[in-house]
């Protein structure tokens, strides 16, 4: 399992589009690295983490999102 992730993967495991992850990157969220090509790859650790963020908000907001 590799470390990095592409924004697709990283929306994946996120349960929200690419376009979306790209937002939360933008806003701070989020930190990627971008490859020479240009691509941006983003830790598995961060995105995991925000993934537990969102789901721990989302149980304090009763389920809403």
């Amino acid at each position: 399992m590799s470390d990095l992730l592409t924004k697709a993967d990283a929306a994946k495991l996120l349960g929200l589009t690419p376009a979306a992850v790209s937002l939360i990157e933008k806003k701070g969220g989020l930190q990627a690295q971008r490859t020479e090509g240009g691509v941006r790859l983003f830790r598995r650790a961060d995105v995991e983490e925000l993934s537990r963020e969102r789901l721990s908000a989302g149980a304090r907001e009763g389920g809403k999102r």
